[in-house]
C-alpha cells in the first residue's frame, strides 16, 4: 500500500521544494499510496480542503475496491451456512420417518439417517468456517495497512505551506479556464 522507498523520495522532494518532481515521482509508481498522493498533489494549489477531500475520496475508492476484492469470501461462508439449513432439516425428517416406521427397535437405520444429516452439516462447516476466517483475517490486515497508509498520508499533506502554493498546478492536464467573454448585444 505505501511503499517506504516512494515515501522517502516524496518526502525529500518536499523538502527541497522540488513540488514536481514529488508529482512525478508519485504518477509513476503504481501503489495506493501514489494513487492518494497524485490526486492530493492534483489540488494542492486549491487548499488544504480540496487536498484533504482528494485524499479522502481516492482513499475510499481504493478502500472500496480491497474490501470487494475480498467480499466474495464472506459471500461464501454466508451462502455456505445457508445452503446448509436444509440438509439436517430433511435428515432429521427422514431420522423421524425411520423412527416412526421402524420403531426403536433399529437403531442402524436411526443412526444411518442422523449420520448423512452430520455428514451435510460437517461439510458445510468445513467451506464456511475458513471462508470467514480469511475474510475477517483479511479485512483486518486491510484496515491496518489502511490505518498505516493515512498515518503516512498526512505526515506529508498536513503540514505543506498551504499559503504558498495558491494556484500552483501541478496536474498534466492542468489548465486554467478565462473568464466568459462579453457577448455581443443580440440584434432586433
Amino acid at each position: 500500500l505505501a511503499p517506504p522507498a516512494v515515501i522517502a523520495a516524496v518526502r525529500q522532494s518536499l523538502i527541497d521544494g522540488d513540488y514536481e518532481t514529488a508529482t512525478q515521482t508519485v504518477i509513476s509508481q503504481d501503489s495506493v499510496f501514489s494513487n492518494i498522493a497524485a490526486a492530493a498533489f492534483t489540488k494542492v494549489g486549491l487548499g488544504k480542503d480540496a487536498t484533504d477531500d482528494a485524499i479522502f475520496e481516492e482513499t475510499e475508492r481504493a478502500r472500496s475496491i480491497f474490501i470487494s476484492s475480498i467480499s466474495y469470501l464472506s459471500v461464501i461462508g454466508v451462502l455456505t451456512t445457508l445452503l446448509d439449513l436444509p440438509s439436517p432439516v430433511f435428515g432429521m425428517i427422514h431420522a423421524f420417518d425411520t423412527l416412526g416406521s421402524s420403531g426403536v427397535g433399529d437403531p442402524t437405520k436411526l443412526s444411518a439417517a442422523i449420520g448423512e444429516v452430520l455428514v451435510c452439516t460437517g461439510g458445510g462447516l468445513v467451506v464456511a468456517i475458513p471462508a470467514f476466517a480469511f475474510y475477517y483475517v483479511l479485512r483486518n490486515r486491510i484496515s491496518a495497512g489502511f490505518r498505516h497508509l493515512q498515518v503516512e498520508v498526512n505526515a506529508i499533506f498536513h503540514h505543506l505551506p498551504y499559503e504558498h502554493l495558491q494556484g500552483l498546478r501541478l496536474e498534466a492536464d492542468a489548465f486554467i479556464p478565462a473568464p466568459p467573454r462579453a457577448q455581443a448585444p443580440a440584434s432586433a
